[in-house]
C-alpha cells in the first residue's frame, strides 16, 4: 500500500518491520471534513480479499472491504461505499489534486481480485481516511470504517473544498 508523507511524496509500505523516516501522513479527516496531517505510530500486516482498481491509469490494491470515497460528477454529491461493491456498477472516486485543491473527473475500473493478499498500512483512527497517492499529485480516500451515515451524508465536494 502506498500513503502520502508529509511533504505529499508517495511512499510504499510492503514490510511492517523496516524502520520509516516519516513521522506524519496525509489523511482526510471526516469529522472535520478537512485533509491533515496524522502522526505515524504503527503498521498494520492484514491478509485479506483484495480488488485490484484502476483509477487515472493507476492500478490501487486495496482490502474488498475496505471503503472509498466516491462522487457524483453530475450532482457532485459524495458518497462511501465497500471496495468490493465497485464491480457492481459504474463509481467516480473522489480524486483529489492536492496541489491544485481540486477534485479531479475520473472513473474506477476494477482490474483484478485476489481472495487471499497481504497488505500493510498504517493505523488510523475511526474518523480518518488514508489518503492513498494516485501519481504524483492525487489522493484517493480509503478507510477500514464507514462513517458517512455520521459525518458525510448529504455532502456534496464543496462542503469538502472551498
Amino acid at each position: 500500500m502506498l500513503l502520502s508523507d508529509e511533504n505529499s511524496q508517495p511512499m510504499i509500505i510492503d514490510n511492517i518491520d523496516a524502520p520509516v523516516k516519516i513521522k506524519y501522513f496525509w489523511v482526510f479527516d471526516m469529522e472535520k471534513r478537512d485533509f491533515m496531517l496524522n502522526k505515524l505510530v504503527m503498521f498494520q500486516e492484514i491478509v485479506c480479499p483484495v480488488i485490484m482498481f484502476s483509477i487515472a491509469g493507476y492500478v490501487i490494491e486495496a482490502p474488498a472491504d475496505w471503503n472509498i470515497l466516491v462522487y457524483s460528477p453530475d450532482t457532485y454529491q459524495i458518497d462511501v461505499v465497500e471496495i468490493s461493491d465497485l464491480c457492481k456498477g459504474d463509481y467516480s472516486a473522489f480524486l483529489f489534486d492536492h496541489v491544485n485543491n481540486k477534485v479531479v473527473n475520473n472513473k474506477i475500473r476494477v482490474v483484478d481480485y485476489s481472495p487471499s493478499h497481504v497488505i500493510h498500512s498504517p493505523i488510523t483512527n475511526k474518523t480518518a481516511m488514508l489518503c492513498h497517492p494516485v501519481g504524483e499529485r492525487g489522493w484517493i480516500c480509503i478507510s477500514p470504517t464507514d462513517n458517512y451515515q455520521k459525518f458525510l451524508k448529504n455532502c456534496a465536494v464543496g462542503d469538502l473544498i472551498p
